[in-house]
């Protein structure tokens, strides 16, 4: 999976519209900054965004205090195909796949169209190594065995 760029609308920290080019990057990407800056508020905007939720967090603690609503838009490359999404706390799911949109009885079923049909990295692992906050990061080196032989076996094709 590749995520080529991402949209965030009024999501935690990050108010107003932000873009960020994930192209012009290569490799792994290392963000910093003082805290406060949005830092974990981008990396839960790609798991929000992806994934329709964040651990330990209720979606309306997503919304960027004083704002209505918040919304994620993700493009990606995955086996091969152009996925967007479109989140947005109060809309329904968007995804389109090589431009052509997904369609499902729920939002629960085009969710499990998008993790088990089209996402090529398993959650665990972009959970693991996407990001997170300090406080809650979890390295592979600090996994017990049992927890490690989990993520590897969920990380085989």
């Amino acid at each position: 999976m590749i995520i080529h760029n991402i949209t965030i609308r009024n999501f935690k920290s990050l108010y107003g519209e932000h873009y960020f080019d994930f192209d012009k990057c290569k490799g792994l990407i290392k963000l910093s900054g003082n805290i406060g800056t949005g830092k974990t508020s981008l990396g839960n905007a790609i798991l929000y965004g992806l994934y329709g939720n964040i651990k330990g967090e209720n979606n309306n603690q997503l919304i960027a205090w004083n704002t209505k609503a918040c919304e994620v838009e993700i493009n990606l490359t995955s086996k091969g195909k152009e996925i967007y999404i479109k989140r947005n706390i109060h809309e329904p799911l968007i995804i389109e796949v090589d431009k052509k949109t997904i369609s499902a009885s729920s939002k629960r079923n085009t969710q499990s169209i998008l993790e088990e049909e089209l996402l090529d990295v398993p959650k665990l692992a972009v959970i693991k190594m996407c990001i997170i906050s300090f406080n809650q990061f979890n390295s592979l080196a600090a996994m017990t065995p049992g927890e490690t032989k989990q993520f590897l076996d969920k990380m085989k094709p």
